[in-house]
């Protein structure tokens, strides 16, 4: 398992000045982009995103932070990479506004692996919510599909009838002649 994504040679700058660099996708591995937002809602803001993620389309990747998300991500992955390494064990840590290490227990590297097995359920439970909105889909698409099996079945009922009818009026025709 990747520990944080392959750092890019490319950089972005934050609106606090700030350089981060852009990461691979936790989901998909390759690099996010920075993005800045035409919704009305966040007209102007910046975003970090994945490129397979496309807006209100739930089967696509769902990897999309602001700005302060995306930076607090980065400075995660990084605070994890060194503790993984070895190279920080002194390093405390911020996340989800808890502190998970203070360096003197020995147990950092353990914490760093709650924290990734936490971030990995929360990955999971938006992928289960996916296949849950997908599901839903399909049914509504099961539903119209009756609804249109239904309306094509009535069709060919009244086009039935109204041919049986002319047969029946044409066979009087004949009868009478």
């Amino acid at each position: 398992m990747s520990v944080g994504g392959s750092p890019s040679s490319t950089t972005a700058s934050g609106s606090r000045g700030n350089q981060l660099r852009l990461v691979d996708c936790p989901r998909c591995g390759v690099p996010v982009v920075k993005i800045r937002s035409k919704q009305r809602e966040t007209y102007g803001q910046f975003f970090f995103k994945c490129p397979n993620n496309i807006r209100e389309d739930s089967r696509t990747c769902g990897f999309i932070r602001s700005e302060q998300q995306y930076e607090m991500y980065v400075r995660g992955l990084e605070k994890r990479n060194a503790i993984v390494e070895g190279q920080c064990m002194e390093t405390k840590a911020i996340v989800g506004g808890q502190c998970i290490g203070d360096g003197n227990d020995g147990n950092d590297v353990v914490r760093w692996q709650c924290v990734e097995l936490m971030q990995e359920t929360g990955m999971l439970k938006k992928q289960i919510d996916m296949a849950l909105g997908e599901i839903a889909n399909l049914k509504m698409q099961i539903s119209e599909m009756k609804e249109e099996k239904k309306a094509f079945v009535m069709h060919v009922s009244v086009a039935l009838a109204g041919f049986v009818g002319l047969l029946v009026g044409m066979l009087v025709i004949a009868m009478w002649k």
